[in-house]
């Protein structure tokens, strides 16, 4: 929720909120959806290689949407 941060990451913590299977945090996760910024996210590099499936959320909001979508 640090404005001050960057997008990527707060991409990041999200992912990490993940990792860490931070559920006491849903409420506040949910609550903050709304106003998340929906902005691109990028890695700064266009990966062309096909042969690269890793999934990266889009965006802050992206990333938080699939947390939630992952905790119910």
């Amino acid at each position: 929720m640090d404005k001050s941060r960057t997008s990527i990451a707060r991409v990041f913590a999200v992912l990490m909120l993940r990792e860490n299977n931070a559920r006491e945090l849903k409420a506040q996760v949910a609550a903050y959806i709304p106003e998340a910024p929906a902005d691109e996210a990028g890695l700064g590099m266009n990966i062309m290689d096909p042969r690269v499936g890793t999934n990266f959320p889009d965006s802050v909001k992206a990333a938080l949407q699939e947390l939630i979508a992952t905790w119910n």
